[in-house]
């Protein structure tokens, strides 16, 4: 879900711009009536998206957008990185990479 919104697929949820009449269908306070979105696995998603994404992945979602720009949360290098930290950029850059259009 955090990788879908870096790359830009879920700007349509962004809370500071959703009408208040979107609200409800989206299940931004509460589950929809209708699922919001179905993924390929047939699961549905019965809340905003941006819902679903918990404050510490907002934490690297930050650290993800500092990194693109050539700065890293630890002073130094790449070696001076958490090795979660940059697990969690490489699974991004994947998910990330899976959004973009496929070339033929």
């Amino acid at each position: 879900m955090l990788a879908a919104f870096l790359a830009g697929e879920l700007e349509e949820y962004d809370c500071k711009t959703c009408a208040d009449e979107l609200q409800p269908m989206r299940g931004c306070t509460e589950d929809a009536l209708r699922p919001v979105l179905v993924f390929e696995d047939k699961t549905e998603l019965t809340r905003c998206p941006v819902r679903s994404i918990t404050p510490d992945l907002w934490h690297v979602a930050r650290a993800y957008r500092y990194k693109e720009a050539g700065l890293f949360p630890a002073s130094g290098g790449w070696l001076e990185q958490s090795a979660t930290l940059l697990e969690a950029f490489d699974l991004l850059d994947r998910e990330i990479a899976s959004y973009a259009p496929k070339k033929r």
